[in-house]
């Protein structure tokens, strides 16, 4: 989809949905991703006994199916707009390792982090950007995020 490299981003969004929809989806089939590679609100099953609500990703891309923690390639996590990403680093990390995903994206719209997720010690922060910079960072963008990295 190479049409959203070449076109201007929203400049407001007004939920979580809007942020998936108009701004997550799009830039996820721009890097290559197919329909079918990703998974919208994955369920994520932790060993331990957690209670309440069934934890889910909101997003993950696969290389392949099955769609496994053998195939992940991706989680991206959603906010808000505005809502600190700050807060949903440890959910989605959380979700990633569990996956076995070796990337983390997180954005509210506004601000838009990568993580690459280390086995033995701390994330690495490998993006850190304003939502609106994003077209003149394709490049490290698709280096990291890319289907076909």
């Amino acid at each position: 989809m190479a049409s959203f490299w070449n076109s201007p981003l929203p400049s407001e969004f007004l939920n979580e949905a809007d942020v998936e929809q108009r701004l997550i989806l799009p830039l996820l089939y721009a890097l290559g991703y197919e329909l079918e590679d990703v998974v919208p609100k994955f369920p994520v099953v932790f060993r331990e006994g957690r209670r309440g609500r069934k934890p889910e990703a909101d997003f993950v891309c696969f290389k392949d199916k099955p769609h496994d923690r053998n195939n992940s390639l991706l989680v991206i996590e959603a906010k808000a707009p505005n809502e600190a990403l700050g807060d949903g680093k440890l959910q989605g990390e959380s979700y990633a390792a569990n996956l076995r995903s070796p990337v983390l994206l997180m954005t509210n719209g506004s601000t838009f982090e990568v993580w690459q997720l280390q086995a033995t010690k701390e994330s690495e922060k490998v993006v850190d950007l304003l939502v609106v910079d994003i077209m003149s960072n394709r490049g490290a963008l698709e280096a990291v995020l890319s289907k076909n990295v």
